[in-house]
C-alpha cells in the first residue's frame, strides 16, 4: 500500500513538472491577464484621482480627434513635444485618418503610474502615464498616454508629452498593458506594436523550436 501511494505521488510530481516546463508561456500570459484585470478592477473600484485625471485627459484628446480638429489636438500637447511644428501638424492629420468611429468606452488597463519630484533648484514635476483600451463604434484601440501635469521649472513641458495608439487587431502581447515600443517617444506614435515584455519573444522562439 505504501509503495502504491509513493508511485502515485511520484506520478503527480512528474505530471506537474511537465506542465510547468511546457506551459511557461501560458502561465506567464495568465499572470499578465490577471494583472491587467486587477488594474481595471482597481481603476473602477477605487476611482483613483490620477487614473481619473489621465482618463479625462485622454477623453479630451479623443473628442478633438473625432471632431477632426488638428488645432485642438495640438493644444493638448506640451510645447516641448512639438519641436518640429510642421511634422507634428502632419502627425495630427495622420492620427485623424487612422482613427475611426466615436468612442463608447475607455478602460484603464493598469491604473496610472506617477513620476513626481520636488526640488528647490529644479522645482516640481509631476507626470502621469497610463495604458488604455478604447472601444469606438468601429473598432478597439490600445493606447498609451504620458501627461506632464506639472513642471514649475519649465511650463513648456506641461501637457501630453507622448501618445501611442494602435488598432487592437494589429497589436501583439495583448495580455500585457500596452506601452508601444516602451521608449516614450514625444509626440504622436501610430501603429507601433507592444514590445513589452521583451522576453515574451524568448518564449515564442522556444515554442517554434519545439515544433
Amino acid at each position: 500500500m505504501k509503495a502504491r501511494k509513493a508511485r502515485i505521488i511520484l506520478i503527480i510530481i512528474l505530471v506537474i513538472s511537465m506542465l510547468m516546463l511546457n506551459s511557461c508561456t501560458a502561465l506567464y500570459k495568465g499572470l499578465g491577464r490577471l494583472g491587467q484585470f486587477m488594474g481595471i478592477l482597481y481603476s473602477k473600484t477605487t476611482g483613483g484621482d490620477d487614473t481619473t485625471k489621465t482618463t479625462n485627459k485622454l477623453e479630451e484628446l479623443l473628442e478633438a480627434i473625432e471632431n477632426q480638429d488638428s488645432s485642438a489636438i495640438m493644444s493638448l500637447f506640451s510645447e516641448s513635444s512639438k519641436e518640429n511644428i510642421e511634422e507634428f501638424e502632419a502627425s495630427t492629420k495622420e492620427l485623424i485618418n487612422y482613427y475611426s468611429g466615436v468612442h463608447q468606452s475607455i478602460d484603464s488597463l493598469i491604473g496610472a503610474s506617477i513620476t513626481h519630484s520636488r526640488d528647490e533648484k529644479t522645482g516640481e514635476q509631476r507626470t502621469l502615464a497610463n495604458a488604455f483600451e478604447v472601444t469606438t463604434s468601429e473598432c478597439v484601440y490600445r493606447i498609451w498616454l504620458a501627461w506632464n501635469e506639472k513642471d514649475t521649472a519649465n511650463s513648456e513641458n506641461v501637457g501630453i508629452n507622448s501618445f501611442y495608439i494602435i488598432n487592437k487587431e494589429d497589436d501583439i502581447n495583448l495580455f500585457a498593458g500596452y506601452c508601444g515600443d516602451g521608449k516614450g517617444t514625444p509626440g504622436i506614435n501610430i501603429g507601433i506594436q507592444n514590445t513589452w515584455p521583451d522576453h515574451v519573444s524568448y518564449f515564442d522562439d522556444d515554442e517554434e523550436d519545439d515544433e
